[in-house]
Parts: C-alpha cells; structure tokens; sequence
C-alpha cells in the first residue's frame, strides 16, 4: 500500500520498528537518535526525493521543538500505516479513484447540462430552415 507523498504532508508519522534519525539526508549521514516503536516521528512538512550517491531513497523531514529539521528515511514497515489512514490520508489507489469519480462526475453534469441546449438548439435551426423553405415557396408562389 502506498499514499502519494501530497497525502501524508501535514500528518504525525509514528514509528512501527526503531526508527534512525539524521540531521541531512544523505545515506552516510550521522544517526543523531532512534524514535523507539510506537512513539511520535513528527509531522510531516516535506520530502526529498532519491539522488544517486547522495540518498538511495526518500526522505520526511520534520521540524524539532526548536525549528532545526531532521529527517528519516521512508521504507516499507517502518512506519504505521493505520494511523496515516486514520487522519484521513489516501493511498494512491483512492487518489486515483477519486479522480477517476469526479471526471466522471463532471462528463455526465456536462453531458446533461449541454444537451437540453443542443436539443433546443437543434430544435430551432430545425424550425428556422422549416420557415425558411416555407418562405421560399411562399415567396416563389406570389411572384
């Protein structure tokens, strides 16, 4: 199960195992302390993204008390899913439902929306070119 990275700013992240903390993200990067299983890793604020010799994988980053960031590594089992879920994060899958629902939404509101106006439109170039061949016949008759 995975959450766009979009639906988890902003969330306490709490720690499934042990969990290293760094002051920089960087794979060689001294581990300044462990947030112990079950205990509060920090809301999220943001993430850094994998560069090759530098970080192999994703990053949170978080603030401390004081304003200093710290960050921990994102892999899979470290961290408790549920609790994520429970303040009201979406996995991926959801997101792309939910966007799949509300295009689907907005087609069908459009396509009803336009098609009494298409109807009605459709009616009155029909009764136009009626009047239209009428008056022509009237007009070719009278002369």
């Amino acid at each position: 199960m995975s959450f766009p990275v979009s639906e988890v700013v902003g969330k306490t992240l709490t720690a499934k195992i042990r969990i290293p903390v760094k002051r920089v993200a960087r794979d060689d990067a001294e581990i300044i302390g462990y947030i112990p299983p079950g205990g509060t890793v920090g809301v999220i604020y943001s993430w850094l993204s994998p560069i090759p010799g530098i970080r192999s994988s994703v990053y949170f980053m978080f603030y401390d008390p004081q304003g200093n960031t710290y960050v921990t590594e994102i892999k899979s089992g470290w961290y408790n899913i549920e609790h994520l879920r429970n303040q009201g994060a979406r996995t991926s899958a959801q997101v792309v439902e939910d966007r799949r629902r509300a295009a689907q939404h907005f087609l069908q509101n459009f396509a009803e929306d336009n098609a009494s106006f298409v109807t009605s439109s459709a009616s009155k170039v029909v009764t136009g070119l009626a009047f239209g061949i009428a008056m022509f016949f009237v007009v070719k008759a009278l002369r």
